[in-house]
Order: structure tokens, then sequence, then C-alpha cells
């Protein structure tokens, strides 16, 4: 999630500020932030994990 918010940020800022932010371009950057190079798993697959143990 922080990782995800940090991307909102950087495209709020280059927008230069919330009303001027495409949320479509927002969009699509978020869907080509790769997390899983940072070894980040996704919620339901850590929910899914620690219910198993």
């Amino acid at each position: 999630m922080n990782d995800m918010g940090l991307v909102c940020g950087i495209a709020v800022a280059d927008a230069g500020n919330l009303v001027l932010m495409d949320v479509v371009s927002l969009n699509d950057r978020l869907h080509r932030n790769i997390n899983s190079a940072r070894n980040h798993d996704r919620p339901i697959v850590l929910v899914i994990s620690r219910t198993a143990e």
C-alpha cells in the first residue's frame, strides 16, 4: 500500500495538483507498477497463507 501511495503522490505532483490529475493516466500508471519485483505480496495472498498455518 505504501508503494501505491507513493506512486499516487508522484503522479499528482507531476500533474501540478489533484484537480489537474488525469485519473485515467493514474490508473494506467498504477497498473504498470510492478510490485512483484519488490517481493510484494497481494493482501489476499497474505490472508490465505496466514489462515493455512
